[in-house]
């Protein structure tokens, strides 16, 4: 495992490590090519966020040896997203991620992309994609959209390398 998987590692209770992510019918599918890589399920007891407020499902963090670094917030939604609740949640995602990753991590060696992965049979109405589309999510230095994908689809399916 990476320096920066170590050092985040250290940070959070091994309670909350997962190993698939996974929530209310909806499930995101890691690609290989992201290993090595923490998720981290932020409803977890032990997880780092606080116990009271907002918090996104999980903390994604990667660190393979070929391609950049990766700071995933994500947000699984069985139904359609609705942006007024997932955005303060990608944000507190973020903040955590700001917490427990070493601060040398910055745009120079790691890519952040916040994520939404919503329902296979559902449609986002162009106006809820609208409020999205105004908003972004901060993390250190940068600013981000939301990037989206399908429940059941492989992380790498949210456009991690292209912005929408």
């Amino acid at each position: 495992m990476s320096a920066v998987l170590e050092f985040v590692r250290e940070k959070v209770d091994e309670e909350c490590i997962a190993d698939q992510c996974s929530k209310e019918g909806c499930r995101v599918n890691i690609a290989r090519q992201l290993e090595p890589y923490l998720l981290i399920d932020m409803d977890s007891e032990e997880s780092p966020a606080p116990k009271q407020g907002k918090r996104c499902d999980y903390l994604f963090l990667s660190d393979p040896e070929r391609g950049p670094r990766w700071i995933v917030p994500m947000e699984l939604q069985q139904g359609s997203p609705e942006a007024e609740k997932i955005l303060p949640q990608l944000q507190a995602g973020a903040r955590i991620a700001e917490e427990i990753t070493p601060q040398d991590l910055d745009r120079s060696n790691a890519k952040f992309r916040p994520v939404v992965a919503y329902g296979k049979d559902k449609q986002m109405t162009r106006r809820e994609s609208n409020r999205f589309k105004r908003k972004n999510v901060s993390f250190r230095d940068r600013r981000e959209p939301v990037r989206f994908m399908r429940c059941g689809e492989r992380l790498t399916k949210s456009r991690l390398e292209n912005p929408s």
